[in-house]
Parts: structure tokens; C-alpha cells; sequence
């Protein structure tokens, strides 16, 4: 969404604006404090102003931008400082992509009214649009310091700070954000991220470490504590959070995927594949994490060929504990079809087809099966099956018209391979 949509104003709101500072205009002329932002108009001048600053707005919500944006150059015919023109027409430059003309105008507009938060947050916007951080920072800074009690202003400005780098800049703000809400998840987790970009993992520990004296029984920063121990290959400390982690909740079958990462970082390959067969019979660990799982090992035994026999284990755990999902078959079966296994394959993938007959990979897999064992009746029976199933995809009709061919009904063949 355009910046300047963001900043549209009601035109109510706007024609309110126009009034105050009009009116504001005629008690200004003996005010010298005001000379430099408020221009004496006559009342002729004034009434002119606010006919065109209500056009220009009627414009604009029509989307008429163009025009709109010449009733706004012509109300600042007639007063150089109208702020609220200025702004309009700033959005309607941001919008047109004439970057350079919204900033020009947008800096205009906040040094004449430097305490309108409104002005500061879209010439802020146009700036990081522009990819000039620093400046859209320095603005985020002196609306906090104008408005020390909003709290998304600090957000955008740690945030900001965290887009340049600035890490312990980001991190001050988070701690000033702190004092005012007290710890809090998300603010404890973003330090920690750039306590360790910093390098700094004492300090990354410490903010783990807070939350889980805040939070004891929240797994998920033991986890967090665990892995970052590792990481600096303190091995004995990540064990001994596992651990904790095991007595906090022992039924979660999540820590034995952490524990089984651990045993693999250590090399330990027979410790790491008993605790995945221990999350695999969990019926509560979710199937797509174990399959995904047993893709990344089917990568990995492509080289690894000694892991097999564990593997195969897995696969099996995985059909027993969730007999009646399809894609535990599937998987087995390709498991089983790389390791030329041909018939158990089969099995596999003609029981994920009678759980789920809506995958077209499956039947791909299990026709090119039959082919492999020369299978052809098979062949013809499901390939009849899959075409019924799949009218649209010609492989069907390919694998049914070569099954007849072999069978020598040769007019059948015909017709199927015309029609695929």
C-alpha cells in the first residue's frame, strides 16, 4: 500500500485544520514569534484558500490526483506556508513516485509545525522509502522524546536500529521499552538474537536465562538455552537442560527431537537414532514433522548408506503409529523403492492409494512399479483406475495403452493410446 494512502486524512478533520490556522493566520501578524511560519492573508485570501483546500480534498478522495494536486499548489499561491497543503501535496508527489518533491515538502511541513506527529511520520516513511534510515531515525528519536510514552515509537526506532546494524543502539531501546512494560517474550528473544549476532552469548544466555526465571515452565526457552550452549560447544550445559527440560514435561516428544540434534552435533549417530524412534511412536508429535524429517534423511542416506537399517526402522515405527495416514506409506514406499524393494513398495504405495486415491504421484509411482516388475494385468487394472481418476493427464492413458500392447490386445491398445 502506498505511503501516502497510509496518511490520508478525513476531509472534516482537514477543512478543521485549515480554519484553525487561517484564523491562527490574522492573530499571528502581531505575534514575531510566529513570522516565520504563518503568512497575513486578507479575508478575501482566506476564503479563496479554504474553497481550494476543499476541492483539492474532494479530488483526492475521488482519486483524482492531478487535480487535486493543483488546488494544493494554488492554496500555496496564496499562503507559501500552509502546512496542511504542503502535506497533501507531499502524499500526492510520494504517490506519483516524485520522491524527491514529497521530501521537499514533507521537511517543509515538520519545520513548520516540528511538534505534528503526523508530518514527522510520513516524512519518516518517505525517508526509509528513500533508503535514508539515518534521517528517518533521527525523526523517530524527537518523537520520542516529544511523546516519551508511546511505546510503538520505540519499537519502530529498535527496530530501525536493528535494520542498520546498530545492535546495542536496539538493544538500549529494548531495555528503555522494558522499564515501561516490564520482560516480556518478545522483547527478551529480540535481545537475545542481538546479543549473538554481536557475538556476545554470555549476554544472549543472561536474557534466556530471565525469561525462564519469569516463565519456569515454558519449554520452549529451555530449548532455546540448550541450542545456544551447543552452539558454543558447550556440550555438558546443553545435556543438562535437555535434562531439565525432561522432567518439566516428559511426555513431550519434542525434546527427543532436541536431544536426538544434540546426540548428532556429538557424533553419536546409534544415541540420536534411538531418540527419534522414540518421537516417532508418539502419536502426538504431528506426522508432517516426521516425514519431513525422513525427507531430510532420505537426502542424507543417499551418502550415509550405513544409517539405512535405522532408517527403515523409522519408516516402520512411522506406518504403525499412524497406520490409516497416507503419506506414511507413500514415504515408506519410497524408502523402499530406492532400495529395490520392489513388491513392498508396492504394498506401501497401493495402501497410501486406499487411504488417499487423490494423489497423483502415488499412482505415477506405483504403475512405474508394475512396469518394473513387468506386472501388466496389474498394470492395466489400476492404470484403468488412475485414468478414471485423472482424465486430464496422459501418463494414465500411456501406462494403460503399453499394459494392452503387452498383453496383445492391440485394437484396445489403439484406442486408449489415441485417446491419451
Amino acid at each position: 500500500m502506498s505511503l501516502y494512502k497510509q496518511f490520508l486524512v478525513f476531509i472534516v478533520g482537514v477543512v478543521f485544520i485549515v480554519s484553525t490556522g487561517c484564523n491562527s493566520s490574522k492573530k499571528s501578524a502581531v505575534s514575531k514569534a510566529k513570522k516565520t511560519r504563518v503568512t497575513v492573508i486578507t479575508s478575501k485570501q482566506e476564503i479563496l484558500l479554504k474553497k481550494y483546500f476543499v476541492d483539492g480534498s474532494r479530488e483526492k478522495i475521488l482519486g483524482n490526483f492531478s487535480n487535486a494536486a493543483e488546488y494544493f499548489k494554488k492554496c500555496l499561491e496564496i499562503d507559501p506556508n500552509h502546512a496542511a497543503s504542503m502535506y497533501e501535496l507531499a502524499g500526492i508527489y510520494e504517490y506519483s513516485g516524485n520522491t524527491a518533491q514529497a521530501i521537499n515538502l514533507a521537511e517543509k511541513c515538520v519545520e513548520l509545525w516540528p511538534n505534528n506527529k503526523w508530518y514527522q511520520l510520513f516524512l519518516s516513511a518517505v525517508y526509509q522509502k528513500n533508503g535514508d534510515i539515518d534521517k528517518a531515525t533521527k525523526i523517530y528519536q524527537s518523537l520520542i522524546d516529544q511523546n516519551p510514552d508511546n511505546i510503538s515509537y520505540y519499537y519502530e526506532l529498535a527496530n530501525m536500529f536493528s535494520y542498520q546494524k546498530r545492535n546495542k543502539d536496539a538493544i538500549n531501546i529494548y531495555n528503555q521499552i522494558e522499564d515501561k512494560i516490564g520482560v516480556s517474550e518478545e522483547i527478551s528473544l529480540m535481545k537475545n538474537r542481538l546479543w549473538i549476532e554481536e557475538g556476545e552469548t554470555e549476554k544472549a544466555v543472561e536474557e534466556l536465562q530471565s525469561l525462564i526465571d519469569i516463565f519456569p515452565n515454558q519449554v520452549q526457552y529451555y530449548a532455546l538455552l540448550a541450542e545456544l550452549y551447543q552452539s558454543q560447544g558447550k556440550q555438558e550445559e546443553a545435556l543438562a537442560v535437555y535434562e531439565k527440560i525432561k522432567l518439566l514435561n516428559p511426555d513431550d516428544p519434542k525434546i527427543h527431537l532436541s536431544l536426538a540434534n544434540y546426540y548428532q552435533l556429538k557424533n553419536d549417530i546409534d544415541q540420536a537414532y534411538k531418540e527419534l524412534k522414540i518421537a516417532f511412536a508418539h502419536k502426538d508429535l504431528d506426522i508432517d514433522a516426521k516425514v519431513q524429517l525422513l525427507l531430510n534423511l532420505y537426502v542424507r542416506t543417499e551418502q550415509e548408506k550405513k544409517e539405512l537399517d535405522n532408517v527403515f526402522e523409522l519408516n516402520k515405527i512411522l506406518v504403525e503409529t499412524h497406520a490409516n495416514e497416507a503419506k506414511a506409506h507413500s514415504i515408506y514406499g519410497d524408502f523402499l523403492y530406492r532400495a529395490k524393494r520392489l513388491e513392498e513398495a508396492r504394498d506401501s504405495y497401493r495402501k497410501a492409494i486406499e487411504l488417499d486415491k487423490n494423489k497423483f504421484v502415488i499412482w505415477n509411482q506405483l504403475l512405474l512399479i508394475e512396469s518394473d516388475l513387468r506386472d501388466f494385468e496389474a498394470m492395466r487394472d489400476e492404470s484403468n483406475e488412475a485414468k478414471e481418476l485423472f482424465p486430464n493427464q496422459p501418463s494414465f492413458f500411456f501406462f494403460n495403452g503399453f499394459a494392452y500392447l503387452q498383453l496383445k490386445e492391440h485394437d484396445k491398445a489403439i484406442e486408449v493410446l489415441n485417446a491419451g
